[in-house]
């Protein structure tokens, strides 16, 4: 996880609405960066939906694994219907290990934001309403 005490925060453009304000960023190798609180709003907006996307499939998935084990525990001879429940099982085991990864991704990115905003709000003195932590 980064460490946001090395990255600088000014107000750039300050609007009515605090969260439209314009935010500096620096401290970033060869690069600036310029968002408003409403940027990352989208995009916390934007993670959290494909999360409880991720979190949807997850539970799918399983419930596919789960069948499969319950109704085809015979892989070993490998009839027809073993292997497509053998492929269904497959498939479904690699899109939850995948799907699970990403996941925490996304966690570990939305935990970064609620951290930014809270140092972006120290360092700057506008204060918004920061997002919770995901863990």
């Amino acid at each position: 996880m980064e460490e946001l005490n090395k990255y600088k925060y000014q107000i750039k453009e300050k609007a009515s609405n605090p969260e439209d304000s314009v935010i500096l960023k620096t401290g970033i190798e060869e690069v600036k960066a310029e968002f408003s609180f409403n940027d990352i709003n989208k995009d916390i907006t934007t993670l959290n939906k494909k999360k409880l996307e991720l979190e949807g499939k997850i539970k799918v998935e399983t419930a596919k694994i789960q069948n499969v084990k319950d109704y085809h525990p015979e892989t070993e001879k490998m009839d027809e219907k073993a292997r497509i429940a053998a492929s269904i099982y497959q498939i479904s085991t690699e899109e939850v290990r995948i799907a699970e990864k990403y996941l925490e991704a996304i966690k570990e990115r939305l935990d970064l934001y609620a951290k930014e905003m809270e140092e972006i709000s120290r360092q700057t003195g506008i204060e918004i309403q920061c997002p919770e932590k995901t863990k």
